[in-house]
């Protein structure tokens, strides 16, 4: 699936983290970024010396549609690679702040339903488990893989090594024997 969020709500990061903003808070500095979703600076400075209301941000969504649209080819061929696992496209603004990343979703939904996840949704109760391991530091990696039919299974890695692909109800009572090892798994 293929999320938005903001970088500072981790609750809503699912997977690979992708930035689409033209700098990255500090902690964020080394994941990828997508530029085709990324605006232009003088669309940011336009925006910037606005007055930020609801035409200044009908005219934002216009121009920034419009360097999409210039984007196009490269869009396509980030969107067709077949996604697999879970990314999430971070930006700064906060939920419910206006932001890019809600036309970002808008077009991602209509080109490929079948993968958008949505902005801003809280992690899954596998995600929560795999944060609490890594918590506890347990060098633990959950990869949702979801299949054309809609179907998930869960590939989860342990201290390096694979610890197989596991349907919902398996990774959740491997990851939750991780956190709380009262019978330990090997």
């Amino acid at each position: 699936m293929i999320y938005t969020a903001s970088y500072f709500y981790k609750n809503h990061h699912h997977g690979k983290l992708i930035s689409i903003s033209r700098s990255n808070p500090r902690p964020f500095v080394s994941i990828p970024r997508l530029m085709p979703f990324v605006p232009s600076k003088r669309l940011l400075d336009w925006w910037k010396n606005s007055n930020q209301v609801r035409d200044d941000r009908l005219e934002y969504r216009s121009k920034f549609a419009d360097e999409l649209t210039t984007n196009d080819e490269k869009i396509a061929r980030w969107l067709t690679q077949g996604h697999r696992r879970d990314v999430t496209l971070l930006c700064w603004e906060k939920p419910g702040d206006f932001c890019h990343r809600q036309i970002v979703g808008e077009v991602i939904q209509s080109l490929l339903p079948d993968y958008w996840g949505g902005d801003n949704i809280p992690q899954t109760k596998i995600e929560k488990l795999t944060a609490s391991c890594q918590s506890a530091d347990l060098e633990v990696y959950c990869d949702r893989l979801t299949f054309d039919s809609g179907f998930s299974l869960y590939e989860i890695t342990v201290q390096g090594k694979s610890a197989g692909i596991w349907t919902e109800m398996g990774a959740e009572n491997l990851l939750s024997q991780l956190v709380n090892p009262t019978n330990p798994v090997s």
